[in-house]
């Protein structure tokens, strides 16, 4: 197993369940030492070669005018320079953000409709820095403290429904119930209703339509056209997807109008949304309904799968290494309440923080390269440091923590299913744009 610097509190080892997936990296022909392919220095690469953050040291000299230059979410930061200038950025300050740059590349744009201009497809860096200032004072820590209840009952509901389905299946699906959580959390926060699937205990046609974002998303990126393809070529695969396209926006659209409306005209008696302060704000500080319809649907798409996913092969990496159960077990029991514990406590286990680390760098949701465009004659990379930006960090994080530590504190004796054939072939990682398991599925059982 190869060591790497420790985490601010635990290493790998201690962990126990870091691996790297042969064939991903280079070797150093010097040292012997495993590295990034020549030419290209990914974060997600560099994480699993197992360095972090505070460790990331490397310096290549990129040729030509593009290259791909991945990070863990939108936002992330690295330092830019020309080959002459010892660290300075282009525009003589160290440390300026890739995006000043290396300006997104139109692979972005592909990705979302023709027209859609969202906080992560814009490429506009005035539009994107507009999108952050006026969209991060919802997704702050403090605000999703008001958002805590709603977030912690439909965790606390997905738990209940586990426990239901391993007593009348013998197991339970957690890649079902984690994206009825993420799903259903996301869409109460942003539209004001969740989407019920916990409730209804099945899927609906927007759900089965989110499920298939991912997919239609590459679609999108190798046919740029296929809305107006869809028009005259008779291709299921086309007329599906677009048919899914036009339902995912007129719903948003009209769940954003709705709940604005509501908002506007009695706020008192409606659910506050992450959009809510911008309903009332100066006519500089809002967002138009589309902006908020497209940043909705980016916050809807970002927030389900990512999350869920994780979940999901957090519960089966740790039921598959008895020494990290019993010691996350050990933490959840020494310093949690039995009852009415919350995220400020969850944030300070060590030990289940790291598990969620190891998670994250072993299974990144979104471990996609997303291309920037490099400037004419190349440039060299300092990669001195990566600050990780994404917008949603702080949510992903409250959601993580607490089903994790609820799941684990609900089922102490869960392991992995056989049940219907269930293996480790279906937890092989597929990616259109977004990591899920190859079989949709991951039953546990835990009586």
């Amino acid at each position: 197993m190869l060591q790497r610097r420790a985490y601010p509190v635990l290493s790998t080892t201690s962990i126990g369940i870091g691996r790297v997936r042969p064939g991903r990296c280079g070797v150093d022909p010097a040292t012997g030492d495993r590295r990034p392919a020549a030419g290209v220095f990914t974060a997600t690469n560099a994480l699993r070669l197992g360095m972090d953050a505070p460790a990331i040291r490397a310096v290549v000299h990129v040729v030509g005018t593009r290259a791909a230059v991945a990070g863990l979410c939108v936002g992330s930061r690295l330092l830019s320079s020309p080959p002459s200038s010892h660290g300075m950025s282009d525009n003589g300050r160290r440390g300026a953000p890739i995006a000043n740059v290396y300006l997104k590349a139109g692979f972005y744009q592909k990705l979302v409709p023709p027209g859609v201009s969202s906080v992560f497809s814009v490429r506009d860096t005035d539009l994107h820095r507009r999108y952050r200032r006026l969209l991060s004072g919802g997704m702050s820590e403090s605000s999703l403290k008001s958002m805590y209840p709603a977030i912690e009952a439909n965790v606390n509901l997905a738990i209940q429904n586990m426990r239901e389905e391993m007593e009348k299946r013998g197991a339970a699906d957690v890649f079902k119930w984690w994206m009825f959580m993420a799903t259903d959390i996301i869409g109460e926060l942003t539209f004001g209703e969740s989407f019920r699937m916990l409730e209804q205990k099945k899927k609906n046609q927007y759900s089965l339509d989110l499920e298939n974002a991912p997919f239609i998303g590459a679609l999108r990126a190798t046919f740029p056209s296929f809305l107006y393809i869809s028009k005259f070529l008779p291709l299921p695969v086309f007329k599906r997807a677009a048919a899914a396209t036009m339902r995912h926006y007129r719903d948003a659209e009209e769940s954003v109008a709705r709940h604005r409306r509501l908002e506007l005209a009695d706020p008192t008696n409606v659910k506050a949304t992450l959009f809510s302060k911008l309903y009332k704000a100066e006519d500089d500080e809002q967002l138009s309904l589309k902006e908020t319809r497209d940043n909705a649907l980016a916050y809807i798409v970002a927030g389900s799968d990512t999350t869920s996913n994780t979940l999901t092969y957090l519960v089966w990496a740790v039921c598959r290494h008895p020494h990290v159960k019993k010691a996350l077990l050990n933490e959840l029991a020494s310093f949690l309440p039995s009852h009415g514990f919350g995220d400020q406590e969850l944030k300070q286990l060590p030990y289940l923080n790291g598990v969620i680390d190891e998670t994250l760098r072993i299974y990144g949701a979104a471990a996609s390269a997303l291309p920037r465009v490099v400037p004419p004659g190349g440039r060299l990379l300092l990669v001195a440091a990566l600050a990780v930006t994404c917008i949603g960090v702080h949510l992903a994080r409250m959601e993580l923590r607490l089903a994790a530590a609820k799941f684990f504190r609900a089922f102490p004796e869960a392991n992995i299913s056989g049940l219907e054939g269930m293996s480790d072939e279906d937890m092989e990682p597929t990616m259109y744009f977004l990591l899920s398991p190859k079989g949709k599925r991951c039953l546990v059982q835990a009586y």
